[in-house]
């Protein structure tokens, strides 16, 4: 997997739409959650054997407000390839966390249901980054924040292991 260091990257990923600008030492652009845990394993070693420490820095659509998809260190940038709708089912959809909201949408309103909550980025932030921040939005008393509508999550630990919750 290629870490992207050029200047061109790293400028596109030091800004989200907060006030703060940080330009990150490299961007990645994982295709699955394997390559993941490679990134991981890879910054694990490096930080072992080296002074300087590497962080890492998950980034969605880079909507939040508070500039926390920032970074020094790596960025993983899960919009370009983890993407993708895996599943819609009777009460469920399995996501990949860079599919965009108002996609999601577009897919569950062809099934008659639709995700409530509603940030003021909703047609272009991630439902990573969505869960990454408990959003909410202007229909919160009504329907609640993300994490009320999460069944399940496989993270990756910065340790590199896969978990289940």
């Amino acid at each position: 997997m290629k870490i992207h260091t050029n200047k061109t990257q790293r400028v596109l990923h030091s800004t989200d739409i907060s006030l703060y600008e940080i330009l990150p030492s490299g961007v990645v652009f994982p295709k699955n959650a394997n390559e993941v845990g490679e990134i991981l394993n890879t910054t694990i070693k490096t930080n072992l054997s080296s002074k300087e420490k590497v962080t890492i820095h998950s980034r969605g659509a880079g909507t939040g407000t508070a500039g926390q998809s920032l970074g020094k260190g790596i960025i993983i940038n899960f919009t370009r390839h983890m993407d993708h709708i895996i599943e819609i089912g009777d009460h469920y959809v399995d996501v990949e966390p860079g599919v965009l909201l108002g996609k999601l949408n577009i897919h569950l309103s062809k099934h008659g249901v639709f995700m409530p909550v509603d940030p003021s980025s909703m047609e272009v932030c991630s439902v990573g980054g969505m869960v990454a921040n408990n959003s909410a939005g202007e229909k919160t008393l009504s329907f609640g924040q993300t994490e009320r509508y999460v069944k399940k999550l496989k993270v990756i630990f910065s340790d590199g292991n896969e978990y289940e919750y």
